[in-house]
């Protein structure tokens, strides 16, 4: 508890101008996640159920079995896969002090999301090229794709394919990631 505490105000005090200066409100919640993401798992799912578009992905990743899904089989996939990308998020430390992440641009896309590139100094010394999709108003995280590749559709991949292998059961792949299986993209 105090090392969360301890964590937390480090996080507060570390020089993070994105959060301050950010240009859009797009790369404000950028930063807020990245925050986060540094803080670690105390304050990581929460962030990700106020900056993520959960339903939108959740229905991306189960694709055509979201419909047909009960509405109880759906609410609890979505409070998993939060966790699931919480976990993502502070499984990979992020560096220390200042200038662990930067902003390196921005794009709208034609359908109106927009893009926001960031580099992620992470502890190992290893740099990640993070591209976050956004969407809305308030805008909200739909994907990151992680040096190229969209986690969102290696989720759905990885997934559907469970979901496939048990009979086209949604309630067998949220049993499977509530006992841990599949829970480290």
């Amino acid at each position: 508890m105090v090392r969360a505490a301890l964590l937390l105000s480090l996080a507060a005090c570390l020089a993070w101008p994105a959060a301050a200066e950010a240009s859009s409100p797009e790369e404000a919640v950028v930063a807020r996640v990245l925050e986060a993401a540094v803080a670690g798992a105390p304050s990581a799912e929460r962030v990700v159920s106020r900056s993520f578009n959960i339903p939108a992905i959740a229905a991306f990743v189960l694709g055509p079995y979201w419909a047909p899904a009960s509405r109880d089989e759906q609410k609890d996939f979505s409070a998993l896969l939060t966790q699931a990308i919480a976990r993502g998020l502070t499984r990979r430390p992020l560096a220390s002090g200042p200038d662990v992440y930067t902003v390196s641009g921005m794009r709208r896309l034609s359908n109106g999301d927009a893009v926001v590139l960031t580099r992620v100094k992470l502890a190992r010394g290893e740099v990640a090229n993070l591209d976050w999709r956004l969407r809305g108003s308030p805008p909200l995280v739909v994907d990151v794709s992680v040096d190229g590749r969209s986690t969102a559709v290696t989720r759905r991949n990885d997934y559907q394919a469970r979901i496939r292998a048990n009979g086209g059961s949604v309630r067998a792949l949220t049993t499977a990631l509530r006992s841990g299986a599949g829970n480290d993209q």
